[in-house]
């Protein structure tokens, strides 16, 4: 979805190029894995709540209308699942509806917690402004569709949205979206679940399929949507909306790489530039070097940026390579053979290789040349 808006939401869009808003100024950016995930999480933590229903107050209903408008008519906001233009003969389908036709019956449109109610620890409350009134979590939905999804786990599929097996597909407009909104939400509500100001919001409690190796509460196929569908306008402009009246941003929606240098899996759109240059796995050229000690050998080469392990082969000249280690961690870039594996004056041969993903692997460069040396301390 990467419509211009012509309507006041365009207005709100304060992010240019690889500008990065003033509000991560205290997040230490150069942070990967799992500390950056906490530290954006503290950083979301200072925000203000929009009332859920309110009269003469902005409220829920009022940021919707907004933010979501439809760029194509500014009379109607878009709907989340929605695909169909026009009047079809199926309502449920409608990808916008007038902004004011909203209630809880056929052929109006309502307010859908992407992240359920009901998987929230505790449930989401919206009788106070609190984390069921979070505007993150919210966008317009038809009321059957709405029904229809019910509290769903999210599932892999493709096309329009709907029930896949046991789960639900939201769409392929709307996969990215929602996985941004969902991890937001993980972060935001990282409690124990013990009260409402320590509602825990997990991935795995609505979204199906294999979790990451980082963090076993990260599910792979959100990952995935995060990088196959790109940031909207609407959600930047909501984004913007959201700093105004509740005090803190959706950083997946900011920049999507920073769900990629947390959590690994397909590379996301890089918005900042905190990635640099791109490197092709193919055909990266290692170097390697081995300094030889009284102890033992340590073995250095140039790293390949953003991976996330290396495994290093070797063994006496002209062998089998009867040694093989799997170095995990970001960047790895040395490894030290012992000197019980090595004998003085004997000859020696290691090479290495890289990957940007380990589970499942992915963007694994080819083998070194086999670096040799003698072991004479």
């Amino acid at each position: 979805m990467k419509s211009f808006l012509t309507s006041i939401c365009a207005l709100l869009v304060l992010q240019l190029g690889a500008q990065i808003p003033g509000y991560y100024d205290d997040v230490d950016l150069t942070l990967t894995g799992l500390e950056l995930r906490d530290a954006l999480s503290a950083k979301l933590q200072n925000s203000t709540f929009i009332p859920y229903t309110a009269s003469g107050t902005f409220d829920t209903w009022d940021a919707l209308r907004i933010c979501d408008e439809n760029p194509d008519n500014s009379s109607e906001v878009l709907m989340v699942y929605g695909w169909a233009e026009g009047s079809g003969g199926d309502a449920t389908k409608d990808r916008s509806r007038g902004k004011f036709q909203n209630g809880n019956g056929p052929g109006l449109w309502n307010r859908e917690h992407v992240f359920p109610r009901s998987r929230a620890v505790p449930v989401l409350t919206v009788q106070l402004p609190g984390p069921g009134t979070d505007f993150h979590n919210l966008r317009p939905c038809d009321v059957e569709t709405n029904t229809l999804r019910s509290n769903l786990k999210f599932v892999a599929g493709s096309g329009n949205s709907g029930i896949v097996g046991e789960g639900w597909y939201p769409g392929d407009e709307w996969k990215g979206d929602v996985a941004r909104m969902v991890m937001y939400m993980y972060l935001r509500y990282n409690g124990n679940g013990s009260s409402v100001e320590q509602t825990r919001c997990l991935p795995t409690a609505t979204a199906m399929g294999s979790t990451t190796s980082i963090d076993p509460n990260m599910v792979e196929v959100l990952l995935q949507w995060n990088a196959e569908d790109p940031v909207s306008d609407i959600e930047l402009a909501r984004n913007d909306l959201s700093e105004i009246h509740q005090s803190n941003r959706n950083p997946f929606i900011d920049n999507p790489v920073l769900a990629t240098l947390i959590w690994g899996g397909p590379e996301a759109e890089d918005t900042w530039g905190l990635l640099g240059e791109t490197v092709d796995p193919s055909t990266f050229q290692f170097e390697l070097d081995a300094l030889i000690l009284s102890n033992g050998v340590l073995l250095t080469w140039n790293t390949l940026p953003n991976s996330a392990a290396c495994q290093v082969r070797g063994g006496p000249l002209g062998g089998n390579d009867p040694v093989s280690q799997n170095l995990i961690g970001n960047e790895v870039g040395s490894f030290f053979v012992p000197q019980g594996q090595l004998k003085v004056g004997n000859s020696y041969q290691w090479r290495v290789r890289c990957a940007l993903q380990t589970s499942p692997p992915d963007g694994v460069t080819p083998f070194s040349d086999y670096h040799t040396f003698t072991y004479s301390p």
